[in-house]
């Protein structure tokens, strides 16, 4: 399907082959360093001969399809940052679409996957704005509509240094193992970053996934930088457990004493509880 598509933008002159080795794109690299420009491939390629381009694939060159960009002066519509520019004709070069293994690259890839699945909303992170003008140009020199796109503001720890994939206790299965509930950390995400109308933000309140849904408005994201405090979740999952409490009193204290039992069912002795369990239960 990728070739597919990549030979169509070859015969409509939206895409060529480029034969550069890598040794001469590195050339090019440390020229634009050493004179502080933007690294724009230089499009030799592009002016090859029919004969020239025949000639290199009978004597089987490697080769990559690259993309021709064109400026885009009106740049594109963000569904939270509103009107986005980046001329991506003047300050990148024509980006690598299929790669000289055949495979596609993440900028081929994502749009012919999203149009044959009918994706009409795109929300990604952020650092993708500035990609999203050389997807914009793609979808036309296909002929195809593109979605509507919303950048979402990236989050960071509570100091402002950047989340890592490293970071185990961000992890869903380490908070669930740690026994925060579900509910609780739903609640905790929707702390960060916005996206909702008339959500009272307080650690006291538990929403629902259904009441969030409700409520979420994505032009109520934030543009800022999201920071994630994690005591915030300790205090949620506080709040459900007491709104559990409160809402069926004797099925939570069952629930109480079925997770004690399996927990302690190993310890040597036996452990009283009948004897005033609700009065032995310490709230934080």
């Amino acid at each position: 399907l990728y070739k597919q598509v990549v030979d169509q933008m070859i015969r409509e002159g939206q895409a060529y082959r480029c034969f550069c080795t890598e040794k001469r794109l590195e050339i090019l690299r440390k020229e634009s360093a050493k004179m502080r420009t933007p690294n724009i491939y230089d499009r030799r390629c592009l002016h090859l001969s029919e004969a020239e381009i025949a000639e290199k694939l009978e004597a089987g060159v490697k080769h990559t399809v690259r993309f021709k960009l064109s400026p885009l002066p009106e740049g594109y519509q963000d569904l939270i940052y509103g009107e986005v520019r980046h001329d991506v004709f003047a300050l990148e070069g024509d980006p690598i679409i299929m790669k000289s293994d055949g495979y596609p690259t993440y900028h081929l890839a994502n749009i012919v996957d999203d149009h044959y699945m009918n994706i009409s909303h795109v929300l990604r992170g952020a650092e993708w704005q500035a990609s999203t003008p050389k997807h914009v140009l793609m979808y036309r020199a296909m002929g195809w509509t593109p979605p509507q796109f919303a950048h979402l503001p990236l989050m960071s720890n509570a100091d402002g240094s950047k989340l890592s994939k490293r970071q185990q206790d961000l992890h869903i299965r380490h908070l669930r193992e740690k026994g925060y509930s579900h509910e609780a950390i739903l609640n905790f995400v929707t702390l960060v970053g916005g996206g909702f109308e008339n959500k009272e933000y307080s650690l006291r309140s538990i929403f629902s996934i259904g009441e969030l849904l409700q409520m979420f408005e994505l032009s109520k994201i934030s543009h800022a930088s999201g920071r994630i405090e994690m005591e915030r979740l300790d205090d949620l999952n506080n709040s459900f457990i007491r709104q559990r409490f409160n809402n069926n009193k004797d099925a939570f204290l069952q629930e109480c004493k079925d997770l004690l039992i399996s927990n302690t069912k190993d310890l040597p002795g036996d452990i009283d509880l009948d004897t005033n369990f609700e009065g032995k239960i310490e709230w934080l």
